[in-house]
């Protein structure tokens, strides 16, 4: 059998060669690559697509269980390799190695419980649980049986949950009684209780205690515990197409609906474990961490998925970088050894407001290769981490998602991250670096440009009103409007949110707010009481306001199913 090594690249001429390779002939690359993972029946065609539709089809009529890839593979000849190296939100509370044997005992039992609740190949089966290893477990047990999971971020609010049980029809939900966050304790079973009460399609409820809490469980809810007691640990792997949903993933909606991304089984696979094996060059003894949330697609790929298809070392996190204070990240680091570590840029500016003697009190020696996800990296959060992590290492990777690539140029054009800016005589590469020197959110700051602010103005230097002589005129259901700020008073819209809706591509009626889309927008926030650090905020622009946001970007989110806790986090 064709080794998968083969096609790693170990130099920039390999590199070369292969891209060469999946440009001229992708059929016969990605047919090799996947001819190294464990099949049930081989495909009878590589790539079928229409690009008018468009529609991509992997590996026609090929038959596999994603989970045999994942564990019984491995079982072989690295049955005790530590698959997860789970850590704590709490540092003084033990960690968890849970190698491939015990992990691949732990997924059977729990896939065979999915089966005494009548879970078969084709349900869906929601998963909304905070970052523990039992996150993983009900994930590959969906895989596992067939089932199509469709994992929530346990940041999400009610009515955002919901909404994607709803749209999915999940038949169950799989949850816990609560989750820790840093010092902050989250009551995740009221948030079930409260989402339920809108949902039909669920028959059965599956609660992890996790925070010991003491809950109310109602009459098809149940303990993970007691679930698991005396269920066998085989279970035989359920056979899929190739092109069988393995998951549902939806958006985060801060650009407008959730919409429910489907991967399909073995096109995914292969992707997510070549990609992993090849960007980050990882060996057999390597400690990997991605730091992100398994609610998310790089979640799922590279801290699931990904390193469990490759047989690595897995690290999963339950905290937050704050806490118990900023050296948590480098803490770790130190303490597992960890040589690949994968994060955000939005925690590496986080991080960078703080003292470095906090990163150069640990130990980063066995760090190899770090990568950044989730948006292009800004040149100063890029600088900062090269000079006080990737001291060790020259090997520092930047990635995003396909939704977000899509995004790029869109995202340049609205936040100016290309265009250089001067304030108070000193100059700013971008409209980040000019937030972060001035400790304004990049939001604000290009918020207020968007609307003609000078640099100055826009970090609250001198005050600032949306200059109305140089608006235009304007004629708008047959009337004559002198300005736009004229238009916008008119109809009693604020004139920088008319705007802003305008530069993002708004019509001008749902701009002036007179379509029902529009109305329900604004009145779901203004009428909402927002409670967050013992603050109570009347809507969310006061909200906004308070915290120094984008008051449409909160509006947007907020109306997306986005709670104020996890907006804040998002800065």
């Amino acid at each position: 059998m064709k080794k998968i090594n083969n096609y790693i690249a170990k130099n920039i001429n390999e590199y070369n060669d292969l891209y060469s390779k999946s440009i001229s002939h992708p059929e016969n690359f990605w047919s090799d690559i996947a001819s190294t993972f464990d099949w049930r029946k081989k495909w009878t065609k590589t790539l079928e697509y229409d690009f008018n539709k468009p529609e991509f089809k992997w590996f026609l009529n090929g038959k596999l269980n994603i989970t045999e890839n994942c564990l019984d593979r491995h079982l072989k000849h690295n049955p005790n390799k530590t698959a997860i190296l789970f850590e704590p939100n709490d540092p003084k509370e033990a960690t968890q190695k849970i190698s491939y044997k015990e992990l691949h005992r732990r997924v059977c039992v729990f896939a065979n419980v999915l089966k005494n609740k009548n879970v078969k190949k084709g349900d869906r089966v929601c998963i909304y649980m905070p970052m523990v290893p039992e996150l993983t477990i009900a994930v590959l047990a969906c895989a596992r049986v067939g089932a199509v999971h469709s994992v929530v971020f346990a940041g999400f609010s009610a009515t955002a949950l919901a909404a994607r049980i709803n749209d999915s029809e999940c038949k169950v939900l799989l949850t816990a009684d609560g989750s820790f966050r840093g010092s902050k304790v989250i009551d995740l079973k009221t948030i079930v209780d409260q989402a339920l009460i809108k949902c039909n399609s669920i028959n059965s409820t599956i609660v992890l205690k996790r925070i010991g809490s003491d809950i109310q469980m109602n009459s098809n809810q149940s303990w993970w515990h007691d679930e698991i007691k005396n269920i066998s640990t085989d279970c035989f792997a359920e056979e899929m197409d190739s092109e069988d949903m393995l998951f549902i993933l939806y958006t985060s909606g801060s650009t407008g609906k959730p919409k429910g991304m489907v991967h399909s089984c073995g096109g995914y696979m292969i992707y997510s474990a070549y990609t992993f094996l090849n960007v980050f060059q990882y060996k057999p003894n390597d400690i990997y961490w991605c730091t992100a949330d398994i609610g998310w697609i790089t979640g799922h790929s590279y801290i699931v998925y990904g390193p469990l298809l490759s047989g690595a070392t897995s690290v999963m996190f339950e905290g937050v970088p704050s806490y118990p204070d900023y050296s948590r990240f480098w803490n770790i680091v130190e303490k597992h050894k960890i040589t690949h570590f994968y994060t955000a840029p939005t925690a590496i500016r986080a991080l960078a407001k703080h003292s470095v003697s906090l990163v150069e009190s640990n130990d980063l020696s066995s760090l190899k290769v770090l990568g950044t996800v989730g948006e292009p990296i800004n040149e100063e959060a890029w600088h900062w981490y090269d000079k006080n992590i990737g001291k060790v290492t020259g090997r520092l990777k930047n990635g995003w998602t396909p939704e977000e690539a899509v995004d790029l140029e869109e995202h340049k054009r609205e936040h100016n991250v290309d265009k250089d800016f001067t304030c108070e005589g000193k100059s700013y590469p971008n409209a980040r670096a000019l937030a972060d020197a001035y400790d304004k959110t990049h939001r604000y700051v290009s918020y207020r440009m968007s609307l003609g602010a000078t640099p100055e103005q826009a970090v609250g230097l001198e005050s600032f009103t949306p200059d109305t002589e140089t608006s235009r005129a304007i004629e708008f259901r047959g009337t004559n409007y002198p300005s736009l700020l004229a238009l916008a008073e008119a109809f009693n819209v604020k004139y920088t949110l008319f705007i802003s809706r305008r530069h993002r591509g708004w019509s001008l009626e749902d701009s002036l707010e007179l379509t029902d889309k529009a109305r329900s927008r604004t009145s779901s926030s203004d009428t909402t009481n927002i409670s967050i650090d013992g603050n109570t905020f009347k809507d969310s622009n006061a909200f906004a306001k308070f915290y120094d946001l984008d008051p449409l970007v909160v509006e947007k989110r907020m109306n997306s199913g986005w709670s104020p806790q996890r907006i804040l986090d998002d800065q």
